[in-house]
């Protein structure tokens, strides 16, 4: 997904790509998946949904103008959409219905959003802004930051840690949010997505991927990129799913053995 509208599906594994017909030219930047049922986000309070696996599109209403930055839903009904001048959606019918969270404060843009059940979600956002809610994002508190750099994304992954993103290094916490632990990045990457893939934790940036396995919090690099865009596609389960991550002269897809291969560009 990307810029005008563009989104493109794979069902071979990323080694081919089509473009999918959606009902906007507006910029995506968000999609979240739960089974067959999948969600965008995108400029201008787009939201679109899908019920069969992302090959057919329809718009939900969002009620906002403002550009929305990402979307997560923790099953096929609770779900949470993020993004410009402090905005957060909520809805519990599945993007029927959206409502608006007030956030006191809370002026600046949101980038990344992240619920581990039901109740308890977190976001991150520009400033250092790290925000927490433990009644299903009806109500929100702002936690303590270590900086005060534009955090990019935020993950729990499978060793009960969170992870968040800034351009050249990571935060991690082990007790909930209540201290964070830098974690520089030596190589330029500018980090602007973390994800959970498999066993490991990979950190997705605008000229490479780096990857964390275990326990640890060291990362190595695992690919190099010429100047990559938003990763494309977000499953339940990453870890028995390939995805691709587009450049703009190509792309790296996963293969079944966690390592990345460079294939064509999309033409047309």
């Amino acid at each position: 997904m990307g810029d005008a509208g563009t989104l493109l599906a794979t069902e071979d594994g990323a080694e081919t790509w089509q473009k999918v017909p959606i009902p906007t030219p507006e910029n995506l930047t968000a999609i979240h998946f739960i089974r067959e049922l999948g969600w965008i986000a995108g400029w201008t309070g787009i939201i679109l949904h899908s019920r069969d696996g992302g090959r057919t599109w329809e718009r939900q209403q969002s009620g906002i103008q403002q550009g929305l930055e990402s979307i997560f839903f923790a099953d096929s009904e609770h779900g949470w959409a993020v993004g410009r001048l402090g905005t957060i959606l909520r809805t519990t019918d599945g993007g029927k219905t959206w409502s608006k969270v007030q956030t006191p404060g809370t002026l600046w843009s949101l980038d990344s959003v992240y619920f581990r059940d039901t109740k308890e979600g977190w976001v991150v956002g520009f400033g250092g802004q790290i925000l927490r809610s433990v009644d299903g994002g009806v109500t929100w508190r702002e936690r303590p930051s270590p900086v005060r750099a534009w955090l990019k994304s935020i993950v729990f992954d499978g060793s009960d840690r969170w992870w968040v993103a800034t351009d050249d290094l990571l935060l991690v916490s082990s007790d909930n949010g209540e201290n964070w632990r830098t974690v520089p990045i030596e190589s330029t990457v500018f980090v602007h997505q973390v994800l959970p893939v498999g066993d490991s934790l990979w950190a997705v940036g605008q000229f490479g991927i780096l990857k964390q396995t275990g326990d640890g919090v060291a990362l190595t690099a695992l690919a190099t990129l010429p100047d990559a865009g938003r990763l494309g596609v977000q499953t339940e389960n990453e870890a028995q799913t390939n995805f691709g991550i587009v450049a703009k002269n190509g792309y790296l897809r996963r293969s079944g053995n966690g390592r990345c291969h460079r294939t064509p560009a999309l033409s047309g």
